[in-house]
């Protein structure tokens, strides 16, 4: 019984995404997507979220409910925590100088950046084993008798280090990152729907902010009527002032000089203290801008952290359907390779001519290589930081919005 087949998947493992948007180009891996840039943009955002009621008030300013605070900072310190689980390219280089074989490990790294990053590694490491197997694939029949090039074909494709065994230790180590994954994803998504609480538009703490906005707002403009009041009374006293302690003397003829010197100071001491009270007046306008200014930003944060929460499960979801295709991909290989060395016939198996047809050596040869270029770039590529300040919906984007940092 025979049957065509090829040695490398139809849907090939981490290579190029054949269904490209927008001209990418060609060798981006299929995990180095839009999803892969939401997670890094979602974890730095939550690498920058205040951890201590100190570094809250200190961005934010000051709320009437400190114990409402205290469970959005512990919110948001949760969150925090298990972005650094998942980790990003800065935490990654940080590791790599610490310990320059953490990616040539035998065993993944804890961190899930730094695992991905390994896989990739490892991807690599076996395509170009896989791709010089089928460079070589003529060296496989060296035997003498159909018999002997039979078993040698049996042991390139299903034996102790052929394609199928690499095709498994690759599917068992995508499914580990698959676990850890969904994990994260398990952790993550209780976080976020504990922070929800706080960072939704509708929440105690951001209509309590634009609360505190619209009663600031309100303080400035009494707070600007007696400032404009007090600055007329300094103005009109300081002129009167001047008026009295030399147009009096001039009038007088000097006869009158004592009085014109108590008149005189009397309405400088007026003036000094409009002044002051102007002064005093300035600072506390001052101040409620500068409520207004913390305020705002807390609202402008939380907006945009919220938005990037929807963002995250979608991603990680898209993320996971990605590397379970791989996984798949992984599985094909082998259950089809499989199918060749159990139901091929010897002397099929030992036609050099009929196995380089129904294997497609040379393509397959070919398509690993593009593996693993792809899987290096992917490499590179990772250690790429993101910037992306999540800027909400209505609010002007920067014209650094998401770019390589």
């Amino acid at each position: 019984m025979t049957t065509d087949t090829a040695a490398f998947p139809k849907k090939l493992p981490i290579i190029p995404n054949l269904n490209q948007e927008r001209g990418q180009p060609a060798n981006r891996l299929i995990i180095f997507g839009n999803e892969w840039l939401t997670l890094q943009s979602h974890i730095a955002s939550a690498l920058k979220l205040p951890i201590t009621t100190g570094d809250f008030v200190s961005r934010y300013g000051e709320f009437p409910d400190k114990d409402k605070i205290n469970k959005a900072v512990q919110a948001m310190k949760n969150v925090q925590d298990l972005s650094g689980t998942f980790g990003n390219p800065t935490t990654l280089r940080d590791a790599i100088a610490k310990d320059g074989a953490i990616l040539l490990q035998k065993e993944p790294p804890k961190e899930i950046y730094a695992h991905i990053v390994w896989l990739a590694g490892q991807v690599r490491s076996r395509a170009d084993q896989i791709a010089f197997m089928f460079r070589n694939f003529s060296d496989v029949y060296s035997g003498h008798d159909a018999a002997q090039r039979a078993k040698d074909v049996r042991d390139f494709l299903t034996g102790p280090q052929g394609v199928v065994q690499t095709a498994e230790e690759m599917r068992k180590q995508t499914a580990k990152l698959l676990q850890k994954l969904a994990d994260f994803d398990t952790k993550i998504t209780a976080a976020h729907e504990e922070l929800r609480l706080y960072t939704n538009a509708s929440s105690d703490i951001m209509s309590e902010a634009n609360k505190m906005i619209g009663e600031k707002k309100k303080e400035i403009k009494t707070l600007e009527g007696a400032r404009d009041a007090a600055w007329k009374k300094w103005h009109d006293y300081t002129i009167t002032a001047c008026a009295t302690s030399v147009g009096l003397l001039i009038l007088s003829g000097g006869l009158l000089f004592p009085i014109a010197l108590g008149l005189g100071i009397g309405f400088g001491v007026a003036a000094a203290k409009a002044r002051s009270a102007y002064n005093d007046l300035c600072g506390q306008i001052a101040g409620a801008g500068q409520e207004i200014t913390k305020k705002t930003l807390l609202t402008t944060d939380l907006s945009a952290f919220n938005t990037s929460i929807s963002q995250v499960t979608p991603a990680l979801s898209g993320f996971k359907t990605q590397l379970e295709s791989i996984e798949g991909s992984w599985i094909d290989i082998g259950q089809r390779l499989t199918f060749v060395a159990q139901n091929y016939q010897d002397k099929e198996l030992a036609d050099m001519s009929l196995m380089m047809q129904k294997l497609k050596v040379a393509e397959a040869a070919h398509k690993w290589e593009e593996i693993k270029e792809a899987a290096g770039n992917f490499t590179l590529n990772s250690m790429v930081k993101f910037s992306h300040s999540a800027t909400p919906p209505g609010k002007p984007i920067p014209e650094h919005e998401l770019q390589p940092a």
